[in-house]
């Protein structure tokens, strides 16, 4: 069973909400695994942590059964909010972009913000609204911006620091982002994945021969 359980449903910035998600999901037949989302080289490297730390998955064919879930204990959470609550705060625009970016967003507030649009008297359709999430989702999926300080330092790191200069390489090589509907890309061009490929080996080579000598000059074998 649990190599069926593949399929990313949600993503949560603390455990309890997680497995509150998995608990309701287990007491009504759909079974789920809940993993910790560590992050990637670079993340760490360069100091980026994730977004969302836990992952929730299940078997793809209990996704809609799951979403209905999530959706009617939302809709019943729904009735029992009150005017303080900080959506009633946010503008139209802000409000609209809480529908666009709904995988960043529990169900509840996703529905609070429809409520709210309407009694502003605005109405969005499901099809516009898939095209401005289609939209963010391609310009999230652009790599990051220049990394030319990044590349300068790894390849200065060749001969002073190769072991960071591998780590950093490896880094810039590999990385990749999570999209918020849970998609993986590359985190950098195509350009700057080829650098980092030059200097993870070049570090590496480099780690290489300074091992030796430093053995060697240990062991005498230089010695003349």
């Amino acid at each position: 069973m649990a190599e069926e359980l593949t399929f990313s449903f949600r993503f949560f910035p603390s455990r309890e909400v997680a497995e509150e998600c998995q608990f309701l999901l287990r007491n009504n037949g759909v079974d789920s695994i809940l993993v910790e989302d560590s992050g990637d080289l670079a993340k760490e490297f360069l100091g980026d942590s994730p977004h969302h730390k836990f992952e929730l998955l299940i078997d793809e064919s209990k996704r809609e059964i799951a979403e209905l879930l999530l959706m009617d204990m939302a809709m019943e959470e729904l009735e029992n909010i009150d005017r303080s609550h900080f959506l009633f705060d946010f503008s139209d625009e802000e409000l609209m972009d809480v529908l666009v970016e709904k995988h960043e967003w529990n169900e509840v507030d996703v529905l609070l913000s429809q409520k709210i649009l309407r009694e502003r008297g605005i109405n969005l359709s499901e099809e516009e609204l898939e095209r401005k999430r289609q939209k963010r989702l391609e310009a999230l999926a652009q790599p990051d911006g220049n990394q030319t300080g990044w590349l300068i330092f790894g390849y200065i790191s060749i001969l002073l620091a190769p072991f960071v200069g591998a780590v950093l390489g490896f880094a810039l090589m590999k990385s990749q982002k999570r999209l918020p509907n849970g998609v993986k890309v590359p985190r950098y061009s195509t350009t700057v994945q080829n650098h980092g490929k030059l200097i993870a080996v070049f570090s590496l080579l480099s780690l290489i021969v300074k091992i030796y000598f430093n053995v060697g000059w240990s062991f005498g074998w230089f010695e003349f």
